[in-house]
């Protein structure tokens, strides 16, 4: 029978559960797994918790280890795979941050816009009413006939004993003036 190399040797004794082979492995695999894993990365600390992370699971799961027959390719494979693994889900979570800040700046943007919504309702409503209030009495009566009683102007000039003529003519005199009132309004 002949010998196993020291590496396939450990790996069989670890999965007996001797303790022992783990931290041999450990010693013997560490510093390619952590070249390997800074190459990956480029992050040390990450690096270093991974390779710990294998060897944990290796000792927890160590009465259902396969037997394999390079330690080094299944080690280096083990540490890929978990560093990928990483790399997605703090991708995914980076993703979801990233739509969380986004959802809440929208959410934020809307409320400053409805905020900006109203006021500038708000300032054309005092200014639509300073240039009613500039009108004459009767252009103010027959805007009011016309738009909020919904006269129309036949019924307005019966009403106020003018020709439909003048009625016409005073409202459209009056819309004008309110439309030129509020468009410096917009200006300033």
């Amino acid at each position: 029978m002949h010998a196993l190399p020291e590496g396939d040797e450990q790996w069989e004794r670890l999965r007996q559960g001797e303790e022992s082979a783990l931290f041999s492995i450990y010693q013997q695999y560490y510093n390619q797994l952590y070249k390997y894993g800074l190459r990956v990365t480029g992050d040390a600390s990450l690096v270093a918790d991974h390779i710990n992370q294998v060897f944990m699971e290796l000792w927890e799961h160590h009465g259902s280890l396969k037997e394999v027959r390079n330690v080094k390719g299944y080690l280096l494979t083990y540490l890929k795979r978990k560093i990928f693994r990483d790399q997605e889900q703090r991708r995914r979570h980076d993703l979801f941050l990233k739509e969380q800040v986004n959802e809440d700046l929208s959410f934020q943007l809307s409320v400053e816009e409805h905020m900006i919504q109203l006021q500038l309702r708000e300032d054309q409503r005092r200014q639509l009413l300073a240039a009613v209030n500039n009108l004459s009495l009767r252009q103010r009566e027959l805007i009011r006939l016309r738009y909020f009683d919904e006269l129309s102007y036949e019924e307005i000039a019966r009403k106020t004993r003018l020709s439909t003529r003048t009625v016409y003519n005073n409202i459209s005199l009056a819309i004008h003036a309110l439309k030129k009132a509020l468009l410096i309004g917009l200006l300033i």
